[in-house]
C-alpha cells in the first residue's frame, strides 16, 4: 500500500492498483476507513520504520523522502500482513512441539509402566507367596524369570522355602514323636493315678490335703463315709466345718504341724453324720518346700469300733478282777461274820445282859446286818443270779419303788414329782431286780439334795431317731454261776423303747467322774460302796437295755433307762 499525507491510497495491491481509481474513491478507500482514526494518524506521524498491530494483522510502516530535495509532500508505504500468516510457522512448529511432548509422554508412560510391570510383578509375586509361606504353607514357590537381580532374589527366596519346608518336616516329626511319648507317660501317670486312687479310695482311712488356711485341696472317696457328704461338695472347705461341727478340735494336731512342722496326731470324739457318737483319729503330716510348710497331709481313721474293742476288753478285764476279787472278799467275810452273827445272837440271849448291854448288842447285831448286805452285793457282783422274767407293767414297779424309798423323800422335804405315761406295753423284765434298780436311783437323787429341790419322775414310749449303743455286762448262759461278761448293746434306728427318767436338782456329778459312776466300788460318798450304780447298769444291760445319764455340776442329774420293747 502506498498513501499520501492525508491518508489516501494511491496503491493498493488488494482493492485496487491504479492510482486514479483510488484517488476517485478516496472518501471511502482510505487508510482512516480501514483502521481508525487513531491508527491511521500514527502511522501517518512516524518518522521512523516500525511494525504496528492492527486487529488481525501486523501493518509494516516506511516513510518515504522524507529527506529527498524538492519532495514536500509526505509518502509512506504499508505492508499489511494477517497474523495468521506471520504466526503461521510459529503455530506449526508449536503444534508439531505439542505433539511430539504428547508422544514422547505417552510412550514415556507406557515405557515406565512396562519397566514398572517388569518389576512391581515379581515383587507381587514374592509378596504373595512369602505371606502363603507365614501362614504355614512351606511348599509355595515363587517362579521368576526377569534374568537380573529379581530372579536371584526370587531363587534365594525358594531356597529359604525349601529349607524352612525341610526344618518343618523335622518339627512335626520330632513333635509326633514327643506326643506320642507324651501320650504314653500320660497313659502311664493315669494308670498310677488309677492305680494309687483305687488304693486310697479302699484304705479305710480318709487322706485329705489341707492350705494353710485348713481348706481341704484334695480328698479320697474314703472321707465320704466320714463327712457324709461326696468328696467333691468338700473341696474348698475348712476341715472343722466338714468334720468338726464348725469348731477347732480341742487339740488340732494339724494347728500344731503349721506351727511345729513336725507330725502330731491325736483322737477326737465327734458325730457321724447320722448324729451317731463317733471316734477319729486324726494323724496330721507337714509337706515342707524350701524348709516351709506349704500343706498338711491328714489321715484320718474311724477307730470307733477298735476304741469300743479297746474298752470293751479293759472294762472284762476290770470285771473279772474285780469280781474275782469281790468272790475272795465276800467269801472270807460271810464266813467270819457268819461266827460274829452266832456269838452275837448267843450273848443276846443271855439274861443276865443289862439294858445298855443289850443296845450295844443290837446295834452291833444292825452293823452286822449292813456288813452281810454289802457281802450279799459283792457275791451277786462277781456272781450275779439268773434273771426271773414275767410280763410286767413297768409304772406299777416305778410306783413300787417310789413307795419303798417315799419315807426318806418326805423326810428331807423334796417335791416330788411323778409322770407316768398311759399305756405303756408291758414287757418281760424280773421284777424284783428292776425294782431294785429304780430304788437305787431314787435314793441316790434324794442324797444329791441338799436342803429343798425335786425330784421328777416320768415314763413314755419313745421311737429311737439314732441308733443308740452301749458297752454292757450281760450274763451270756443260763447257769446260775455262769460269770458276766462285756458285749456291745445296740438299740437301733427306728426302734421303740420305753424310758423312765428319774431327774433331780441337787449336786450334780463332775465331768471328770462320769465316765467312772458304773465302775464297781467307785464313789463319791463318804459312805457309800459304790456298787449301786454298777448294779443299776449290770439289771438294765441284761434286759437289753440302756442307761444314760447327763449332768452338770450343781444344776442336777438325770439318767434315763431305755428298754427296748418286744
Amino acid at each position: 500500500m502506498l498513501v499520501n499525507s492525508q491518508g489516501t491510497y494511491l496503491y493498493h495491491s488488494v482493492k485496487k492498483k491504479e492510482w486514479n481509481k483510488l484517488l476517485a474513491s478516496k472518501d471511502v478507500l482510505n487508510l482512516f476507513a480501514d483502521y481508525g482514526q487513531e491508527l491511521g494518524k500514527e502511522l501517518l506521524t512516524l518518522s521512523s520504520p516500525v511494525c504496528l498491530e492492527a486487529g488481525d494483522e501486523i501493518v509494516a510502516h516506511m516513510p518515504l523522502f522524507q529527506t529527498y530535495p524538492g519532495i514536500t509532500e509526505q509518502y509512506t508505504i504499508l505492508k499489511a500482513v494477517s497474523k495468521g500468516e506471520i504466526f503461521a510457522p510459529a503455530d506449526m512448529f508449536r503444534r508439531i512441539f505439542l505433539a511430539s511432548v504428547a508422544v514422547f509422554l505417552v510412550v514415556s508412560l507406557a515405557l515406565a509402566y512396562l519397566a514398572t510391570r517388569q518389576f512391581a510383578d515379581p515383587i507381587k509375586r514374592l509378596n504373595r507367596e512369602a505371606q502363603v509361606i507365614a501362614q504355614g504353607d512351606y511348599h509355595a514357590r515363587v517362579d521368576v524369570r526377569t534374568f537380573d537381580e529379581i530372579e536371584d532374589l526370587a531363587q534365594q527366596f525358594n531356597i529359604m522355602a525349601a529349607s524352612l519346608e525341610e526344618r518343618e518336616a523335622k518339627i512335626e516329626a520330632h513333635q509326633r514323636q514327643l506326643e506320642q511319648a507324651v501320650r504314653k507317660r500320660t497313659e502311664e501317670l493315669r494308670a498310677e493315678k488309677n492305680k494309687l486312687q483305687v488304693i486310697l479310695d479302699n484304705v479305710p482311712s480318709g487322706f485329705v490335703l489341707l492350705d494353710p488356711e485348713y481348706k481341704i485341696v484334695s480328698a479320697s472317696a474314703a472321707l465320704e463315709a466320714i463327712a457324709g457328704r461326696p468328696a467333691a461338695e468338700l473341696l474348698g472347705r475348712s476341715c472343722h466345718e466338714v468334720i468338726g461341727g464348725g469348731q477347732l478340735c480341742s487339740d488340732c494336731p494339724t494347728e500344731r504341724a503349721f506351727r511345729s512342722g513336725r507330725m502330731h496326731s491325736s483322737v477326737e470324739q465327734h458325730a457321724t453324720p447320722d448324729g451317731e457318737e463317733c471316734y477319729l483319729e486324726i494323724i496330721s503330716i507337714p509337706l515342707k518346700k524350701d524348709g516351709r510348710v506349704e500343706n498338711v497331709l491328714e489321715i484320718i481313721t474311724d477307730v470307733t469300733e477298735r476304741k469300743r474293742l479297746q474298752e470293751q476288753l479293759i472294762r472284762s478285764e476290770r470285771l473279772a478282777a474285780t469280781g474275782e476279787m469281790a468272790a475272795v472278799i465276800a467269801h472270807e467275810m460271810r464266813n467270819s461274820l457268819t461266827s460274829v452273827r452266832m456269838i452275837l445272837q448267843l450273848l443276846a440271849e443271855n439274861d443276865v445282859l443289862g439294858e445298855d448291854e443289850s443296845d450295844s448288842l443290837e446295834v452291833a447285831l444292825d452293823s452286822l446286818g449292813r456288813m452281810e448286805r454289802v457281802v450279799k452285793d459283792l457275791l451277786q457282783l462277781a456272781r450275779p443270779a439268773r434273771l426271773q422274767k414275767t410280763s410286767e407293767d413297768i409304772n406299777a414297779i416305778v410306783r413300787d419303788s417310789i413307795e419303798f424309798a417315799r419315807h426318806q423323800i418326805d423326810n428331807q422335804g423334796i417335791d416330788l414329782r411323778i409322770e407316768l405315761a398311759p399305756e405303756i406295753p408291758a414287757l418281760e423284765l424280773d421284777r424284783e431286780r428292776m425294782k431294785e434298780a429304780f430304788v437305787n436311783l431314787i435314793l441316790n437323787a434324794s442324797q444329791a439334795i441338799d436342803g429343798e429341790g425335786a425330784i421328777e419322775i416320768r415314763t413314755r414310749v419313745e421311737t429311737l431317731g439314732l441308733n443308740v449303743r452301749e458297752l454292757g455286762e450281760r450274763q451270756a448262759a443260763l447257769e446260775p454261776d455262769e460269770r458276766v461278761k462285756v458285749e456291745e448293746i445296740i438299740l437301733n434306728k427306728g426302734k421303740d423303747v420305753v424310758v423312765v427318767e428319774i431327774k433331780d436338782s441337787g449336786c450334780g456329778i463332775g465331768r471328770e467322774h462320769l465316765e467312772r459312776i458304773f465302775d464297781p466300788f467307785f464313789t463319791t460318798k463318804t459312805n457309800g460302796t459304790g456298787l449301786g450304780l454298777s448294779f443299776v447298769k449290770r439289771v438294765v444291760n441284761q434286759h437289753g437295755g440302756i442307761v444314760k445319764v447327763t449332768s452338770k455340776k450343781k444344776r442336777g442329774s438325770c439318767f434315763s433307762i431305755l428298754l427296748p420293747v418286744g
